[in-house]
Parts: structure tokens; sequence; C-alpha cells
């Protein structure tokens, strides 16, 4: 009994000792926290997790650049950027300086407009006007939720034409455009909505007299010449329809077929497949001649070999 007492109490002290003895180096306010990596690396690029990181980047989400307390004194506060189908979508994760500059289409249709800029570190952001004013010059309709790593912006009523983002800055960077359309405003004006509704690569199958197009579900191989279906609702020119990269570069082209079988919102062409993930952009005119553009969430990421 006396011997179990006394094996206790010894490994009570060693217990004591080790866990809550503070290292001879350390100051004594907070000395029994677990060690934290530093929220920035020496040249002040903010640390994030990759991972998340890319999985925003694949489904086209928003990745949030959180100071240290940020997110605490924006609790209540923060107005959470729309979710619709984007306008444009740009993601690079390099560790160097960078310098972006995207053009905006602001078409008819459209009653609300949300931009959301983040990086590891944000230098400099600019979202200029169609007339080339950025929006300190020119406030109405504009609210701005500045942090130090980044930028939501919404436009209440926004002029159509084809607004500017500036950004600059160093480490990943994402920047977004997504819209919001008022269907009470779209029948005062006597317009439709212009919705990207799918995309999808297809092939002619069946019987000679009995042929359809028919979805393909596997990935496309790099430089493989697919045709694709595009389905497009509103009033529009027939568009330009485009494979971006993650950054929004213009990687191919689809070269439409001139369809009398196709429903009027539906748009068949053919197209190289890129070496790289990308996304499909639309483009054209609205039935007031002005450029809108669309753009899907989710990458594409084509296979290496053939299936």
């Amino acid at each position: 009994m006396r011997n179990n007492l006394f094996r206790f109490l010894i490994t009570l002290w060693f217990v004591l000792f080790v866990f809550c003895t503070p290292p001879a180096n350390a100051d004594r306010a907070g000395w029994n926290e677990p060690g934290r990596a530093p929220e920035h690396n020496q040249e002040g690029l903010l640390h994030i997790n990759t991972d998340y990181f890319n999985l925003a980047a694949v489904t086209g989400g928003d990745f949030y650049y959180w100071a240290p307390g940020e997110f605490a004194e924006a609790a209540g506060l923060l107005n959470v950027p729309i979710s619709s189908e984007p306008i444009t979508l740009s993601y690079a994760s390099s560790g160097g300086s960078f310098t972006h500059t995207l053009e905006l289409p602001v078409d008819g249709t459209i009653s609300e407009l949300s931009i959301f800029v983040g990086a590891q570190l944000l230098e400099d952001f600019r979202l200029l006007l169609p007339d080339g004013r950025s929006i300190e010059e020119n406030p109405t309709g504009v609210a701005v939720q500045a942090f130090r790593h980044m930028r939501i912006v919404t436009l209440t009523a926004p002029e159509p034409g084809g607004w500017m983002v500036e950004v600059s800055g160093r480490g990943s960077f994402e920047v977004a455009a997504r819209y919001l359309t008022d269907r009470d405003m779209l029948a005062e004006r006597d317009l439709e909505e212009i919705e990207l509704l799918d995309f999808a690569f297809v092939e002619l199958r069946g019987r000679p007299g009995h042929q359809g197009l028919f979805t393909v579900s596997e990935p496309p191989q790099i430089g493989a010449e697919k045709r694709c279906l595009t389905t497009l609702t509103g009033a529009i020119e027939t568009p330009t329809i485009e494979l971006v990269s993650t950054t929004g570069e213009v990687l191919n082209v689809v070269v439409l077929e001139d369809r009398s079988d196709l429903s009027e919102d539906e748009y068949l062409g053919a197209c190289r497949i890129p070496d790289q993930p990308f996304r499909v952009q639309v483009r054209g005119k609205d039935s007031e001649g002005w450029i809108f553009q669309r753009v899907t969430s989710h990458l594409i990421r084509p296979s290496e070999t053939s299936q």
C-alpha cells in the first residue's frame, strides 16, 4: 500500500514537472500554450491551407483569406457574396508577384453584381466603371467590405458595359464575379434572363435514320477533337463559346455547327481539348446590344490517355 502510494506520488511529480514547467527561453505569458506556426511568412504572405484553396479553384467557390482575428471581428457583419452562376472566375496558386486584369462584361439583365478578390498578399485593388472611373469616384450603389487580404464589393443596379478589375500582390489569388437578375425588372423592360444551363461533350450514336446525340461521361482526352452541346437561355445573338484556363485565359474556341434540328437554346460545335484543366465561357450580345458573359463553375480535367 505504502509502495503504491509512493509510486503514484513520484509519477504525479514527473507529469507536473514535464508538462507544467516552462522552457528556459519562454516568456511567462502563454508559455503553457501549444506552439503555433506564424500566420504570415517573412515576406508577409498569409499561410493558407492549399488543399482548401485547390478545392475552391476546382468547384468555383470562394476561398477566404482571413488574417488572424478578422473572422471573429467580422462575425454578424459579413455580407457574403451572392451565390449564382459566375460571370468570371480566376484562380492562381503561384507564390510570386502578380498583376492581374480582368474585364467584366455587365449586360442589361443584371440587377446585382458581387466581386470577390483575395490574395495571400493583396497590394492593390481597383474596380473601374465602363467610363474608366474608379468606384471611389462614383460610389453610388457600391458597398465595399475591406479586409487585410480581401475585398468584397456589392454593386446594386450596375451600369451595363465593360467593367475592369485590376489586382496585384503576391502568392495565390482569386477573382470572382457573380450576378443576380430581378424578374420584375426583366418583365418591365421586356428582357429575358441569360443563363448558361448546361455544357456536355456528345457523340452521335444509333442506327442510320435513328441516330441521336448522347452525352459522353468519360473525361475528354488531351488533344482530341470533341463535339459539345451548350444550352444557353435568353434573347441573345449567336454566342462565342470558349474553353478557358483557371485564370480565365482563352485556350480554345468551339466552332459552332449550323444545325436546324436543335432547339433555339442549344448550340452544337467542335473543339480541341486543351492540355490543362479548363472551364467553359460563353460570350455574346443581349437583346439591347450589351456584351454578356457567363462561365461554368466546375473545372473540367482532361485525360492524358484514351479511355
